[in-house]
């Protein structure tokens, strides 16, 4: 019975559009420093196409490469579709000291695969 529950699991990827930003190092568990890639305006494709944070955070691996690749060449705002697992997302306030900021969400996605980029157009200065 165990084994059919986790084997609904592995099949449960949900699809996003987001565009690419840009990279950054972060700190895991054991203080290494790793790259991560930030992917604004994230969606999940749904009927109400509602953002679901703020912004996401992917690691590099594999299937990844291409995107951290793209955001190393400066092509950032570049849109992306693909489907991913959410593996942690957090809603934080934001101070500057005691004044209050505002409220930030952010996510992080794991699991991809099936990247699609959709390359726009870049216009040449005459």
């Amino acid at each position: 019975m165990n084994k059919n529950k986790r084997s609904g699991n592995k099949n449960n990827y949900q699809h996003f559009k987001a565009t690419v930003g840009a990279i950054s190092e972060e700190v895991d568990y054991f203080g290494n420093c790793k790259e991560v890639l930030s992917l604004n305006k994230v969606h999940l494709n749904t009927k109400k196409n509602n953002p679901i944070a703020d912004y996401a955070v992917i690691n590099k691996n594999k299937a990844t490469e291409t995107l951290f690749e793209i955001a190393q060449k400066g092509l950032e705002n570049q849109a992306v579709s693909f489907d991913g697992k959410i593996t942690d997302c957090r809603h934080v306030q934001l101070y500057d000291g005691m004044k209050f900021l505002h409220n930030e969400s952010h996510c992080k996605i794991g699991y991809i695969k099936n990247i699609n980029i959709h390359y726009k157009k870049i216009k040449k200065a005459k």
